[in-house]
């Protein structure tokens, strides 16, 4: 769907993705999935900490480093984390890397 532009996937434990879908849409309004695996859930707005970064992710290595740099920078900032590191990656994987756009994100505990 055009649109969508985000691909997050959980950095720790269990991969996951998701689709970060246009505002004008609601749960009730998005097209029905063709696969019972997938759901559809509505996120609660909430702020989050992000340190932006190009290149091919290939590996955990990668994704730890940018955490630990995340990590002090929310701690200069007086930022507390929140749950787990959380990887957005914006290009299809047949991107060059220089055009690579990702983050690394913190939910920041209000």
């Amino acid at each position: 769907m055009a649109g969508s532009e985000s691909l997050p996937a959980e950095a720790s434990g269990k991969v996951r993705m998701s689709f970060v879908m246009p505002s004008q849409y609601t749960k009730d309004t998005l097209p029905r999935p063709n696969d019972a695996s997938v759901e559809i859930k509505e996120v609660p707005a909430h702020t989050v900490a992000a340190l932006t970064f190009r290149g091919h992710v290939r590996g955990r290595k990668v994704v730890e480093e940018r955490k630990q740099q995340l990590l002090q920078i929310m701690e200069a900032e007086g930022l507390v984390p929140q749950g787990n590191v959380v990887l957005n990656q914006y290009h299809p994987p047949f991107t060059y890397g220089w055009q690579r756009v990702n983050e690394v994100c913190f939910e920041v505990r209000e």
